[in-house]
């Protein structure tokens, strides 16, 4: 308690604030820096969706291409599958050989794997559009 008694009659209280004057720009430098740091940023940001933009016009692209392939595959299919009917029914009545009957099946075969190609293809294209554009597929369940 003597102690206190002592300290008592010489307590003293102070606050310091310390306010640099010159601080050799570097409040300057560190705006302009921000504000280089803040342009990049709205750069980048106009790059990134003009990228998105090219990526969303190629789905688009490429899901219209893979469409008009599946169709054009499916008229060969079609043609194929006359042109079969028709080998079938002269080979039946003899005449023509097994090689060209063989010929036409297998020309018939190849349109079909390329019919079933495209289609699995615009299939892929299309989900990926669907994707881009937000939405559900027209093929979702």
């Amino acid at each position: 308690m003597i102690f206190l008694e002592c300290i008592g009659s010489r307590a003293s209280f102070s606050v310091s604030t310390e306010i640099p004057l010159f601080d050799r720009f570097s409040t300057r430098n560190e705006v302009r820096t921000a504000r280089i740091e803040e342009s990049n940023a709205r750069l980048s940001l106009e790059n990134e969706k003009k990228n998105l933009y090219k990526e969303i016009e190629k789905a688009y692209t490429d899901a219209v291409n893979a469409l008009e392939k599946y169709e054009s595959t499916t008229k060969a299919v079609v043609a194929n599958e006359e042109a079969h009917r028709y080998a079938l029914e002269k080979y039946a009545s003899g005449k023509s050989a097994v090689y060209e009957y063989n010929e036409i099946k297998m020309k018939l075969a190849e349109a079909l794997s390329k019919q079933s190609q495209a289609k699995y293809a615009y299939l892929l294209k299309e989900r990926v559009l669907a994707f881009y554009s937000c939405r559900e597929s027209a093929l979702s369940h």
